[in-house]
Parts: structure tokens; sequence; C-alpha cells
């Protein structure tokens, strides 16, 4: 609960704003939100703060949240890869790896 109410309080909302800010100027914005488990002590860090590095970059075992090579953590990190390498390619992460990714809606006029 810790961990969640943490993350919540201190990142999640900063970037739902800057998100809607982009959409708002006319650029997509793509935001995403890792909920892969570490497997590390049984899942119960759930997925902290920069786990989704190692998976980017296929390092699964210079992190200390995942240590090592599992099939999970592969096709993870596999998924992860080709959706980053699609935005940098396109500016569009969607690719045939993942579920189709919608940009950030333009929010209304806050009033």
């Amino acid at each position: 609960m810790y961990f969640a109410a943490s993350t919540a309080a201190r990142s999640w909302r900063g970037q739902v704003i800057e998100a809607e800010e982009r959409a708002r100027a006319g650029a997509p914005a793509y935001v995403y939100q890792l909920d892969w488990r570490s497997p590390r002590e049984n899942g119960i860090f759930r997925a902290p703060h920069t786990l989704d590095i190692p998976l980017v970059f296929a390092n699964l075992e210079a992190s200390s949240f995942i240590v090592e090579r599992t099939e999970a953590g592969e096709a993870m990190s596999s998924r992860i890869m080709d959706a980053f390498i699609a935005f940098a390619r396109t500016g569009d992460p969607n690719c045939a790896s993942i579920p189709n990714w919608a940009p950030t809606p333009c929010p209304r006029a806050r009033r």
C-alpha cells in the first residue's frame, strides 16, 4: 500500500497533467504505466520506479529488482523494446507486439 500511495502522490498526476497539456497543444502524447511485477521477493515490490530501464535495454541482470533472465522477463522486455523502437522511428509506439495504444486525448477546456 505504501508504494502505491507514494507513487500516486508523487508521480502519477504530474505525468497525466503533462500529457494532457501536450495533447491540448496538438502534439500526440503517449503515456505508459508499467504494471509488470518484479519477480524479486515474490513480487512484493510490484513495479518499482526505474524497473522499465533494464527491460528497455534487455539488461535484466543489471536490475536489483529483476536479477535474472526469465521467460516472463524476456517477453516483457521484447514488447517494451518493440514499442520504444516503433516510437523512435515513427513517433507512434504502436507495433505488432502490443495492443493498440491510443494517444492521450485532449481534455476539455478547464473552467
